[in-house]
């Protein structure tokens, strides 16, 4: 009779330990090593940032009208969407993206149709940002990144209301971390700033509030009470511009009725130069 195999059940298991120990030791090596790799991103450097945007141009803008639109004191009374798309934060070759970034185009894709659509009877602006990415890093790099992109959302702005304003009436809107941006605006531009205050009509947004945010405490938007806020439910865009334009009407007509009616603006004074009389001496 053959011998009985007498290896104990504890040797026959010591190869398949050997091999899961190695896989575990492996795994551990290369989570190592990409954790390395994240925390070893550079310094963020103002140097070595993206161009700042130009704002007087087109580069600047996902959205921006054509046109200078008729002024506050036309009927009827003009409003303006200004919409900050989502944040896109996977740009891997800095702190943050430049404006050309292929990835920043998708930023706004969920607004673009509705947009069109409403474009011909309202103002819509939608400024490019350089979106701070996401990144491994100290806390200060990460906020002197948020800090860049901030800039970008006040210039964007700022450059609205000194040339492009024209004491229309104003809603803001955004998606997600696009509402963070226009909660800036609101608390830095428009809250206690005239005449922006009395021309603010409200929000317009995708997605969910950010906690604690100033804009929960408006009423929803019924047409007759502003300021107000209004969600959109990431419908088709017919629907969702179905919506805004009855928002922005309603507006309109809330400011005729609410508002006093703005001034023209003088024409420009032209300057005419008149050369000097020579008189014979004397005289």
């Amino acid at each position: 009779m053959a011998d009985q195999d007498t290896t104990s059940p504890i040797t026959r298991l010591v190869p398949g330990l050997t091999i899961i120990a190695l896989l575990i030791i492996i795994a551990a090596a290369i989570f190592r090593v990409m954790t390395l790799e994240e925390s070893q991103a550079p310094a963020f450097s103002r140097e070595n940032a993206p161009a700042t945007p130009d704002y007087t141009g087109t580069e600047g803008w996902y959205l921006k009208p054509a046109a200078e639109l008729p002024g506050g004191w036309e009927r009827p009374w003009g409003v303006d969407l200004f919409w900050f798309a989502d944040r896109v934060d996977t740009y891997a070759a800095g702190w943050n993206a430049p404006l050309d970034w292929v990835g920043a185009d998708t930023a706004l894709t969920d607004m673009t149709d509705t947009a069109d659509q409403i474009a011909a009877r309202f103002g819509i602006y939608a400024p490019r940002r350089r979106f701070a990415s996401d990144r491994n890093g100290a806390a200060s790099d990460v906020n002197a990144a948020l800090a860049l992109e901030t800039e970008d959302v006040m210039a964007s702005f700022d450059y609205y209301a000194d040339d492009r304003h024209k004491l229309r009436g104003i809603f803001l809107g955004g998606t997600d971390e696009g509402l963070i941006a226009a909660e800036t605006i609101w608390a830095n531009r428009i809250n206690d700033t005239r005449p922006f205050d009395s021309l603010f009509g409200g929000v317009i947004y995708r997605g969910d509030l950010p906690e604690n945010s100033a804009f929960s405490k408006l009423p929803d938007c019924d047409g007759k009470t502003f300021p107000c806020k209004q969600q959109l439910a990431f419908l088709s865009g017919e629907s969702d511009a179905e919506a805004i334009s009855n928002t922005l009407n309603g507006f309109s007509d809330w400011l005729e009725e609410n508002e006093p009616k703005p001034a023209a603006p003088l024409p420009p004074i032209e300057t005419i130069e008149i050369a000097p009389i020579n008189k014979p001496d004397g005289q």
